[in-house]
Order: C-alpha cells, then structure tokens, then sequence
C-alpha cells in the first residue's frame, strides 16, 4: 500500500521520497485525507530541516529538533487540524534518532561538565520518543535514580516512561510529586502520556500561558480523576507542606490575581494535605478546615473537588 511507502519513508528520514508518494496518491484519491496529511508533513519538515545547516555544533542542531518538534506537535498540527499518530511516530523516530547522534556525539566530546546532565536527560528523552521505553528508564535509574528523586524534570521523564509501558499506578504518583515540586521545569512538551495531553487539552479551553499550563496540570489532574492516586506523607513532608500553604496564603491575601502561578499552587498543596488526611484516616474536622479555605479561594474548584 501507498501509505506503507509514505511510512517507511517518513522512518528513514527520506523526505523528498514521503512528500513524493504523497502528492502521487493525493492527485489519485481526493477523498482520503492521509495524502494531503502526509503532503503537509513532508513539505513542513523539509523546510524545517533546512535550519540545520546553520547550525555550527550537534548541542544546537539536536535543540534545533527538539524545538521544531515541539512547535509542530503542539501549535502547526492543532491549528491545521491534520493528526495522524502512525505517520507521526515514524516522523518522531526518525526525528530523534537524528537528534541521538548528534547528542551521543556530544557527550564523547564533552569538555563542559555543567553541561552533562542536560544531554543525558534529552538523550534518555530522545530513546523515550522512538519508542525504546525500557532503554529510557534504564538510563533514569543508572544516571538519575538518586539525583533525579527530588528533581521534577527527571521525575515527570519517569512516570511518562512508566505509563508507557502500562505502570500506570507507578507514573501517576510520580506525576502526582513531580507538579507540586517544580512545575515549570518539566518539559511537557515532549511527555508522551495520554494521560497529560488530555489534561493539557482541557487546560487549552482556558488560554493560559505554557509556564501557568504547568502550574495548572497537577490541580486538573486531581479534578479530572487521573491524578487519583494518593500515598501517606512522612512528618518532614507535612510540615514542609503546611509551610508552604501559610506562605502561599499571605502571598495570596496582598495578591489576590487569578493568573498569578500562586493561585494553583496553593490549591494543588491543599489537594495534597487531602488526599494525606485521607490516606491516614484524620479526622474530619481537619478536612473541612481545609475544605472551607478552598471553598473560600474558589467555590467553583471546591464544587468540582466535593463531587470527585
């Protein structure tokens, strides 16, 4: 078939081969959209690919794809609405077996050790996006197993891993932990989870910028029902818990603006202190304190959180 030709070539990085069988079958079969798909795939990435040239080491020329990449999964596909997952993974194959040996080549090379933690975080990001999850978490836990714990980067990288080989109980706390300790780290751009293009869909109705896209995810996760998944907190935890909502309360009271990143992260942490109550069975009088301080920030997020 056609398309088995259109996929092959997109896998091997044989552009000009892809947006050739494209433009063929499309003049032959008006009628399937996957043509015209595959013709505008083709045609983006050959001009998009061109950058490459002026770029003078491999570190830009493996950003330069990481960032296209990005640019084309969450802004040129929606607005074009033309989405085709097989055509896209054989594109992100391709796309990131390049950006490997770029990055591989890199680090043999490396004479900046500040550098070293960057490249081997993408480059398990690279193994992850082809596909070759089990290679991706093997270098997590060899290189970042006791670092990377505290770390919300290489913690989201885990549980997208995890969920994408069906550990979805796993990968759901580690999200869970990886947006309440530092959101705007994460590169959601490149998770793979169904579980966050789906948070991340929902979040879209409300045009938010991407930094308050991530303050947001762990909140809608919660209400949405994917982030159901709850683990009883050590003392140091709940103390350092309690702390921060103090603090992000006075924040809150002299700054009181709803697209300020505080305003989710306050709600998240009481979403935390919860599901901690619940987890050791507290007593209920300590839920409804912080159910009324909800209630009292946003009615709205308080209904949808009750009826959960």
């Amino acid at each position: 078939m056609a398309i088995n030709l259109i996929y092959e070539a997109f896998r091997k990085g044989d552009l000009k081969s892809a947006q050739f069988f494209a433009a063929q079958e499309r003049s032959q079969s008006l009628e399937n959209e996957n043509y015209l798909i595959a013709l505008h795939y083709a045609t983006y990435w050959i001009n998009q690919l061109k950058k490459l040239e002026g770029k003078s080491n491999n570190l830009e020329k493996s950003s330069l794809i990481f960032q296209e990449y990005a640019d084309f999964v969450h802004r040129y596909i929606p607005s074009h609405n033309m989405y085709n997952e097989e055509m896209l993974y054989h594109i992100r194959y391709f796309l990131f077996n390049l950006s490997l040996t770029y990055l591989n080549d890199e680090l043999v090379h490396l004479s900046d050790k500040n550098l070293e933690r960057e490249i081997l975080l993408n480059i398990i990001r690279c193994y992850k996006l082809i596909g070759d999850y089990r290679k991706a978490l093997s270098l997590l836990e060899l290189h970042f197993s006791e670092s990377g714990l505290d770390d919300a980067d290489c913690l989201a990288e885990f549980a997208d891993c995890l969920e994408m080989i069906s550990e979805n109980e796993k990968s759901r706390l580690l999200f869970r932990d990886a947006f309440y300790s530092a959101p705007q780290t994460i590169e959601i751009d490149f998770l793979l989870s169904p579980m966050i293009s789906n948070i991340r869909k929902h979040l879209s109705q409300y045009s938010l910028s991407n930094n308050l896209v991530k303050e947001w995810m762990g909140v809608y996760g919660v209400l949405l029902g994917y982030l159901n998944v709850r683990r009883k907190l050590n003392p140091f935890e709940v103390s350092r818990l309690k702390q921060e909502i103090t603090n992000l309360k006075l924040e809150w009271a002299q700054n009181r603006d709803s697209n300020s990143p505080i305003y989710p992260r306050l709600i998240y942490r009481y979403f935390l202190l919860l599901d901690h109550y619940k987890e050791i069975k507290e007593d209920r009088t300590k839920w409804d304190e912080i159910l009324l301080s909800l209630k009292m920030i946003d009615p709205i997020i308080y209904e949808m959180y009750t009826k959960i």
